[in-house]
């Protein structure tokens, strides 16, 4: 009784994880929908909501992601990709990536329990209907410059722009330059589907955009560029996140 309470508590702590682990910093936690499916029921997007299969069937972990993308709305531009995977007691817990059109959509994940190859439960953030231009017209270097202008104009300097701090930061105890330690200082962007922070995870909110992750001498920012229009989208101080 004692290794089963034990195995138990282990289980819920690797399922809080994964939800937690999923949080890009910046952003607030999607609102995660669970749901329970009851001995040969399928159940879909909506909580407390299911749907009994023709033949009175569980739904198969093998035929899982067909049926999934189906019912969540998901389009042949849409993927699901597995992240992480874990094998707690009897129980199998896999958690997918949404990508669409090839491109990671931020947020967006579903989790899967599974048990003797049948579902069991599933927890998901995924983001249905999206109808999105994936042909970036705005370089890299071109959204940079845009991301920097948008610190600029509220008096933060990126680190690597920074002479006073790449000075202090990048200088071992000997004086020598340590490049390992400015690279770290360099802008991180790449084109991905986001939304602004604390906005609702809903299809309209997102757009295709270059993503920055910034960091000053004593901040950190992420930064959002319309990957189509070069529009600034989105600014966030996640320093404290």
């Amino acid at each position: 009784m004692k290794n089963q309470v034990f195995t138990d508590i282990a289980y819920v702590a690797i399922v809080t994880m994964l939800l937690v682990s999923n949080a890009i910093q910046g952003q607030e936690k999607p609102s995660i929908k669970s749901h329970e499916v009851e001995p040969h029921f399928y159940i879909f997007n909506k909580p407390g909501y299911i749907v009994k299969s023709d033949n009175n069937i569980p739904l198969l972990v093998k035929d899982f992601i067909p049926i999934c993308k189906e019912e969540f709305g998901l389009s042949e531009y849409d993927d699901l990709r597995l992240k992480d995977y874990f094998m707690p007691s009897s129980r199998r817990v896999a958690k997918y990536q949404q990508y669409y059109k090839g491109y990671e959509v931020e947020d967006a994940i579903i989790i899967v329990e599974s048990k003797k190859d049948t579902v069991t439960m599933i927890s998901e953030s995924l983001v249905g209907r999206l109808c999105l231009n994936t042909d970036s017209s705005v370089s890299k270097s071109e959204a940079l410059t845009i991301a920097v202008e948008a610190l600029e104009a509220i008096h933060e300097t990126p680190g690597w722009l920074d002479s006073l701090f790449v000075e202090s930061y990048c200088r071992n105890s000997d004086g020598s330059f340590d490049s390992t330690r400015y690279k770290k200082t360099l802008p991180k962007g790449k084109l991905t589907i986001a939304r602004k922070f604390g906005s609702e995870v809903a299809a309209e909110n997102f757009r295709f955009v270059w993503i920055f992750h910034l960091g000053t001498a004593i901040k950190e920012f992420r930064v959002l560029v319309d990957a189509n229009t070069g529009e600034l989208f989105d600014v966030t101080d996640y320093t404290c996140y």
